[in-house]
Formats: C-alpha cells, sequence, structure tokens
C-alpha cells in the first residue's frame, strides 16, 4: 500500500505531469472566459467547410487530396489562433488588461471572415460567381493555406 501511494506521487511530479498541468490550467481558463465567442466560431468554421465542400461539388471543381487536406489545416489553425495568443499573453506574463481585451477582437474578426466565407459560397450557389475576398484577413488565410497545400505536397512527396 505504502509503495503504491509513493508510486503514484512520483508520477503527480513528474515532468509530463507538469507540462500538461501548466498547459491545462490556462486552456480551461480560457475555455471558461471565451467560451461563446469560440463555440460560434466552430461552429462557423463547420458549416464554412461543409458549404465550401458542396459549393465545389455543386460547381464540379475538382477535390484534390491537397486541397482537401489544405483546407482542414486552414481551418484547424483558424480554430488554434485564439489559443496560441491567449497562450502568448499568459506566458509573457501580461494578462493583466493589455493583450486580455484584445483578444476578444481577435476572435471576432475570425468569426466575421468565417461568417463572409459562408455569404460567399451561398453568393456562389445563388448567382453561379465567385465573391473575391477583398478583406486583409480572407488573403492572410488564403496564403496560409496555400503554404499548406504545398506542404502536404512536399510530405506526401506527389501532386
Amino acid at each position: 500500500m505504502n509503495r503504491l501511494v509513493e508510486n503514484n506521487a512520483t508520477k503527480l511530479l513528474s515532468f509530463n505531469a507538469m507540462v500538461m498541468n501548466a498547459l491545462y490550467v490556462p486552456f480551461i481558463a480560457f475555455l471558461n472566459q471565451y467560451h461563446q465567442q469560440l463555440l460560434i466560431l466552430g461552429v462557423f468554421i463547420l458549416v464554412d467547410f461543409i458549404t465550401g465542400f458542396s459549393r465545389s461539388l455543386y460547381f464540379r471543381h475538382s477535390i484534390s487530396y491537397r486541397r482537401f487536406w489544405g483546407g482542414i489545416m486552414t481551418k484547424f489553425l483558424t480554430l488554434t489562433l485564439p489559443f496560441m495568443f491567449y497562450f502568448f499573453a499568459v506566458g509573457a506574463g501580461s494578462m493583466d488588461k493589455s493583450l486580455a481585451n484584445i483578444l476578444p477582437y481577435g476572435i471576432s474578426a475570425l468569426i466575421v471572415a468565417e461568417f463572409y466565407s459562408i455569404l460567399g459560397h451561398f453568393y456562389a450557389f445563388k448567382t453561379g460567381k465567385e465573391l473575391e475576398d477583398k478583406d486583409l484577413l480572407s488573403f492572410m488565410i488564403l496564403h496560409v493555406r496555400k503554404f499548406f497545400e504545398a506542404w502536404v505536397v512536399a510530405f506526401r512527396g506527389t501532386k
């Protein structure tokens, strides 16, 4: 019995346990503070992915392995950007007011960009024409997507 208690205590003090606790506590605090915005962002990302995929099928665009996984990684990156910014702010020790006040606006900008993309898909369904991306965030996300598509090609070794 004594050996079991000692073994469990050693596991709690292991390096892996300390790292997990260091990441877990800020992660839970972040989710508690911004759960509504993150849920909306997640739903919009899912709806954007489904409508984008449907648009590609509707217009008979080719859906390649590269584009599919590039799109998934871009959406994953979009969802993880607020988490990374929050961990940066916590790690920098500046969660007083300066960086904490910016984060909700950043999440809101991502929500607006996803909503704009969803509207673009519906516009394409209705008119048969593509809606041009004119905002900076969509421009940056497009270039991140192209990077991920190139990375998938390089990783897989095929085009």
